[in-house]
């Protein structure tokens, strides 16, 4: 089992790599509300990270952010409707 390495310090990170087909992963985190301009005004966003089976050179998992998502289930937000579209086993 991979351990998930935390810190403050700011650096660069490589895109996840492509992948042919499904990669499996799980959400490991979702990060604290933060205040954000958006079109429709200013909004308390959030987003879920992800850690992936992918495993880079120095032997760690991948990681992915989602985009921000405003905390509401609503029939119109981006939250309820990428939760209802992934296929959960």
């Amino acid at each position: 089992m991979n351990e998930l390495i935390l810190s403050t310090k700011s650096r660069e990170y490589a895109p996840h790599p492509e992948t042919q087909g499904l990669i499996k992963g799980v959400i490991v985190d979702v990060t604290p509300l933060k205040m954000m301009t958006t079109k429709f005004g200013d909004k308390n966003v959030f987003k879920i990270v992800y850690e992936t089976e992918h495993i880079d050179t120095n032997g760690r998992c991948g990681l992915m952010f989602s985009a921000p998502y405003s905390p509401s289930l609503h029939e119109k937000s981006s939250l309820r409707r990428d939760l209802k579209k992934n296929p959960w086993p």
